[in-house]
């Protein structure tokens, strides 16, 4: 007996999406095109043997499959669908999408914190001088709390074991950045 697939890449996932989408229209290619007159009898007879051999072969691919592998397959099937977009539109699709990254705001601030650290820290520049500035600012990110002259974002390390009061206004930090 042959091995059952337990696992299918991205791209052959696609493979059978493209399959059942290719068979599920060839029906209605064939009842349009022959109400329409647009179609032999040997070219639907041709089409419907076409459709048979694609419905055979993906039956045979199927069963090679785990059961959960296909079951995969077939909620796969049911939340995508194969669409065909002009060129024109799909280079213009790209570049929107390309303009924007999808991030939860968790992740966002935990980001935020890491750069801030690296570049905020004792940091004596001027706001004005600052592209970060710009970008935390434009983003909403919570500011320090040092209330520091030069900016908002910027804050003092702290000698943990000395400072009680800059312990509890960094901790009031943190929980304000992870609260927003």
């Amino acid at each position: 007996m042959m091995f059952k697939r337990d696992y299918l890449q991205p791209d052959e996932m696609n493979d059978f999406l493209i399959l059942a989408t290719i068979w599920g229209l060839l029906e209605k290619i064939i009842d349009l095109w022959d109400k329409r007159q647009m179609i032999s009898k040997e070219e639907k007879k041709n089409l419907k043997l076409a459709k048979t051999y694609i419905g055979k072969f993906y039956g045979m691919k199927v069963n090679e499959l785990s059961r959960k592998t296909a079951k995969k397959v077939a909620e796969y099937l049911q939340k995508n669908e194969v669409v065909i977009i002009q060129t024109e539109d799909k280079e213009k699709m790209r570049e929107e999408t390309q303009k924007f990254i999808e991030i939860e705001r968790e992740d966002f601030y935990n980001w935020c914190e890491q750069i801030i650290d690296i570049n905020c820290k004792n940091c004596r520049k001027n706001h004005q001088e600052c592209k970060l500035y710009d970008l935390l600012d434009k983003y909403e990110v919570p500011d320090s709390s040092f209330e520091k002259r030069n900016c908002r974002y910027a804050y003092d390390e702290i000698n943990i074991e000395r400072d009680e009061k800059k312990i509890k206004e960094y901790k009031e930090f943190k929980k304000r950045r992870k609260g927003t």
